[in-house]
This record gives C-alpha cells, sequence and structure tokens, in this order.
C-alpha cells in the first residue's frame, strides 16, 4: 500500500486508489487503514532522517569536490598565464606596439603642434591615454613607457 524506502523509487508501485480516494476526499480511514498509516509513519520518519543525513554527506562531498575543481582551475588559470605569449616579447617588440598607440602627427610649428596636442584627446599628459595606461599593466612594460622618449 504504501512506499519502501528500501525499494528504488522506480520499482515502487503509485500511491494505492484507496489512499489517492482518502487524500481527494474528507474521509476518515477504517481502524485497519489507520493502524497501517500509523506503522508506515513509524518507520518512515526514521527512514527520511536517514535519507536526511546521507544527503547532508553528499552534499559535503559535492561541496568538496567543487572547491577542489576551483583550486584546480585556478592553477590552470595561473599556468595559463604564465605561458601566455605577451610575456616573450623583447622591449624594442612592445616600444614598437607601444609607438602605435598614438596617431601620427603632420609636421607643424611648435606653437601649433603644442597648443594641438596639449589639447588634444591623446595628449600624454591625459592619465586616460597611452603612455600612462600602458605603463600601468605591469612592472616590465612601465620600465619599457618610461625609457621611450617617444612615448611622452
Amino acid at each position: 500500500m504504501f512506499a519502501d524506502p528500501c525499494v528504488p523509487a522506480e520499482r515502487q508501485p503509485n500511491r494505492t486508489t484507496r489512499v489517492a480516494t482518502l487524500l481527494k476526499g474528507n474521509d476518515a480511514p477504517h481502524d485497519a487503514e489507520r493502524a497501517q498509516l500509523r506503522t508506515f509513519l513509524d518507520g518512515a520518519q526514521g527512514d527520511l532522517a536517514k535519507y536526511d543525513e546521507k544527503l547532508e554527506l553528499l552534499l559535503k562531498d559535492v561541496n568538496t569536490l567543487r572547491e577542489e575543481r576551483d583550486q584546480l582551475h585556478s592553477h590552470i588559470e595561473d599556468a595559463r598565464t604564465v605561458l601566455h605569449p605577451i610575456r616573450t616579447l623583447s622591449d624594442d617588440i612592445l616600444y614598437e606596439i607601444f609607438a602605435h598607440c598614438f596617431p601620427e602627427w603632420p609636421a607643424l610649428e611648435r606653437k601649433l603642434f603644442n597648443e594641438l596636442w596639449l589639447n588634444s584627446k591623446y595628449s600624454s599628459l591625459n592619465s586616460r591615454n597611452a603612455p600612462w595606461t600602458l605603463s600601468q599593466v605591469c612592472s616590465g612594460w612601465r620600465r619599457v613607457a618610461l625609457s621611450a622618449p617617444r612615448l611622452w
């Protein structure tokens, strides 16, 4: 009549017709049904507690696995970062790349050049532009940017 907690759910029978009928209406179960329901409840509460304990252990295992996975993922990302090709570029190559971060300016009189350059969105005095932004990436890039007068 009732589900057996020792039998997997896919092999358990569905709720009996009588229990379904009792649930749909307001009729009281017969004395024999009442006794059977009480016996079921006595055992089922303990079984439910066992399932809760098993689930708690499984959740701890899942959390442990997630932490280990996250740590492994972090190590993988660290290795990828250390092996990134940008780390192999020479200072000369970085300098050339940095130099392309600026617009090409035609030859102008010094006064006109200074006026245009200092008020320009490309001005090296603007901390949002290169070479400032380039020099904030890492100490190696800072060294290259600061040692390149053409960038300033």
